[in-house]
């Protein structure tokens, strides 16, 4: 017989939680970068100056 798999502890999920919503908005935010300014990138350069 197999053993179960252990449960997962409140922090592990959470940290797994902040992780996902970390890159959501990562993607969001080159999702604006690349509708504002285009692909190019000389765009992104642009944005910081």
């Amino acid at each position: 017989m197999e053993a179960a798999p252990a449960k997962p502890t409140l922090k592990t999920t959470m940290l797994t939680g902040i992780r996902t919503q970390l890159r959501v908005l990562g993607a969001l935010v080159m999702r604006e970068m690349i509708t504002r300014y285009g692909r190019e990138n000389v765009g992104f350069s642009v944005a910081h100056s």
